[in-house]
């Protein structure tokens, strides 16, 4: 009997260790519609292979970033086609009651609703290794009569091990001087400038913090090809015109902030680039 049961978890162990080292594979599904209120597009690289816990942690990602209102995780066409639909009927139904607010005639010309509203969000699989998968979460936003739209397109990665995200708990010592120093490096990197006089021009901040105390963004930090990335969002530390700050710092010189669990997962060439240069991604868009 003890032997039977050693065996039964051998196999099990076995059947836990392949199942984990499954590639991951994803296929493209996309919904879109155009209107005279409102242009709206879903696009998913939606998993379709892989082991079953980051298959699973992915899809309820993409569900919970849409709105986590549909049930049928296993349809991602179903998933898109659903919130394509919400996102048109909620245009439509705010379109409808602003008219009847503004009592605008049917054949008004030069009114605000010359433009219709946008709405296109893609989650699309940019970059994976043995360790890590990420996913780009890109989009664009605009609101009829608005002067301009939103847009964005940041990182969010996914253990390969367990499904778990990478999150701002995996970033240690974040308030410390060394991490503010590569914050600011970061900052002045992207915006191309050189002194902190210049950064603190730049930037938008309030009596809580300064170059030398500078927020985090509000976006958890994500796992690329060259290293850690962090990003800001528009208007959330800088103004409109000048996008969103990000950048790429290598792994060897974050060894001292991540988490135990994420150094573990960096083979040792990264961990050695302790002096390397903070990177961007060159298109994001």
């Amino acid at each position: 009997m003890m032997l039977a049961a050693v065996a039964v978890i051998g196999l099990l162990l076995a059947g836990c260790t392949k199942g984990s080292n499954d590639p991951f594979e994803v296929k493209t599904f996309s919904a879109q519609d155009s209107t005279q209120y409102a242009v709206t597009e879903i696009e998913l690289d939606y998993p379709v292979a892989g082991p079953q816990v980051l298959v699973d942690s992915v899809r309820h990602w993409m569900n919970e970033t849409l709105g986590g209102s549909f049930s049928r995780l296993e349809d991602g066409q179903a998933m898109v086609d659903f919130y394509q639909q919400l996102a048109d009927d909620e245009f439509k139904s705010e379109w409808e009651e602003i008219r009847a607010e503004m009592e605008v005639d049917e054949d008004d010309e030069g009114s605000l609703f010359d433009i219709p509203s946008e709405d296109h969000t893609a989650l699309k699989l940019a970059w994976q290794n043995d360790q890590f998968v990420t996913y780009d979460q890109e989009f664009f936003t605009y609101y009829t009569g608005a002067a301009h739209g939103l847009e964005g397109n940041f990182g969010t990665s996914f253990l390969k091990q367990d499904g778990s995200r990478v999150t701002w708990a995996d970033i240690t010592n974040a308030d410390s001087d060394d991490f503010q120093a590569i914050l600011r490096e970061g900052l002045k990197s992207y915006l191309g400038v050189e002194t902190d006089e210049e950064l603190a021009e730049q930037l938008f901040l309030n009596d809580d913090h300064t170059v030398y105390n500078l927020p985090l963004p509000h976006m958890e930090p994500c796992v690329r090809e060259k290293g850690i990335e962090f990003y800001y969002t528009e208007y959330e530390i800088a103004s409109y015109s000048c996008g969103t700050p990000s950048f790429i710092v290598p792994v060897g010189r974050m060894m001292p902030f991540l988490s135990e669990r994420l150094q573990k997962l960096f083979d040792d060439d990264a961990k050695a680039n302790t002096d390397g240069a903070i990177t961007h991604r060159t298109e994001m868009f």
